[in-house]
């Protein structure tokens, strides 16, 4: 048996050598082309992030605005009526929504997260305390909608319950809806 034939290509090298180093080459390339791609994507999906939680805080914070200036006008009234007590109480809540509303017509994104990250470090026990109410809510929205039928109807506590009787509707003929039906009409 002969032993096929090793041609050297490089200095010392063999061919499969060659082909081995050219295909780890082909590799590494290939890699660092898509770890490029991957942060372009990445980097133009953050860019789009932050520039849709711009404009939703922008158009949060005129609505803001618009609600100031409806309790502006309900302290007005208030104190015309000599409602002292509720208007003062409407002009702090009033002072409160026109601050949260300048902030988020003013701030960028970065800065509401650079500021998040900030309260989190400084106030951890707030941040878990949030996290654990919107968890909550999050559980109680998903009961609430787990409550539906598969068919999409209401849910099980609304609608007409067995020995539902109505008490004085009319019928469109014009008489008793619960006549009719105690009669074995139909309403």
């Amino acid at each position: 048996m002969s032993q096929p034939e090793q041609r050297p290509v490089q200095a010392g090298g063999t061919e499969g050598d060659s082909m081995v180093a050219e295909a780890k080459h082909k590799v590494e390339k290939g890699a660092g082309q898509a770890v490029e791609t991957a942060r372009s994507q990445a980097g133009q999906a953050t860019d789009r992030l932050r520039r849709t939680v711009d404009e939703r805080s922008t158009d949060l914070g005129r609505r803001a605005g618009s609600m100031a200036q409806a309790m502006r006008k309900t302290s007005e009234e208030l104190r015309a009526q000599g409602n002292e007590s509720e208007a003062s109480l409407n002009d702090r809540a009033l002072d409160v929504v026109e601050r949260v509303g300048r902030y988020l017509e003013e701030a960028d994104a970065r800065r509401m997260v650079s500021e998040a990250q900030d309260f989190g470090r400084r106030r951890p026990w707030a941040l878990a305390l949030a996290g654990a109410g919107i968890g909550l809510l999050g559980a109680r929205l998903l009961k609430s909608s787990a409550s539906r039928s598969p068919s999409g109807d209401m849910p099980r506590t609304l609608g007409p319950r067995p020995g539902y009787r109505s008490t004085g509707a009319t019928s469109p003929a014009g008489g008793s809806a619960s006549a009719a039906v105690s009669a074995g009409g139909r309403p």
